[in-house]
């Protein structure tokens, strides 16, 4: 059986990154990678 990941960079997307994640449910595996971020 195939398994789908999800990988998703993301640099102060504090207030859309609930919303991205939800949207992402569909994937066996999500993978956020942050870049220094400051919020």
């Amino acid at each position: 059986m195939s398994r789908l990941s999800a990988i998703v960079t993301t640099f102060n997307e504090a207030e859309q990154i609930e919303e991205t994640l939800r949207r992402l449910s569909f994937a066996d595996e999500v993978l956020v990678v942050d870049s220094f971020s400051t919020d």
